[in-house]
């Protein structure tokens, strides 16, 4: 039954990881690969509004269904909003560009304008660190934000 799930059963000796198909039908509906992380392959299923049954969450290593209901919604956005994924969907893409622009970067801004970054060459430091970590990027900065604040 789970073979179902899967594109063709390829195995890397060297990663161990199987390669998912970019659909799968689950419980009568279609759902297309959203995200993929070093752990966790996530499926959704973009019509359906309910975080109840719109996403589900496979096991990457063995493809085991791991999760069809809330708690793999959840799972994935948090997983999106701490940039914790090694691919996503162009639609997942979308999401959490809409995420970042809606939540997140409102936040990001105000704590910059507060004065906890300085901008010098090379990058960034920030204040809680007393200035002394060195991020290269913007968006470097961005994930340090997220990652030590949670936003």
């Amino acid at each position: 039954m789970l073979l179902g799930l899967f594109g063709s059963l390829k195995i890397n000796p060297y990663i161990c990881r199987m390669e998912f198909k970019k659909q799968i039908v689950h419980r009568g509906r279609r759902f297309y690969k959203a995200m993929v992380t070093t752990e966790f392959v996530y499926y959704a299923d973009y019509q359906e509004g309910d975080d109840n049954g719109n996403v589900v969450m496979l096991d990457r290593e063995n493809g085991e269904l791991l999760s069809d209901n809330y708690f793999g919604n959840q799972d994935m956005f948090e997983r999106m909003r701490k940039f914790d994924f090694e691919s996503m969907s162009r639609t997942c893409a979308y999401n959490f560009k809409c995420i970042l622009e809606e939540d997140i970067l409102p936040s990001f801004e105000a704590w910059i304008e507060d004065g906890n970054v300085i901008k010098m060459k090379g990058g960034y430091a920030t204040q809680d660190a007393q200035y002394s970590n060195r991020l290269k990027t913007k968006k470097d900065l961005l994930k340090y934000f997220v990652k030590e604040f949670g936003e």
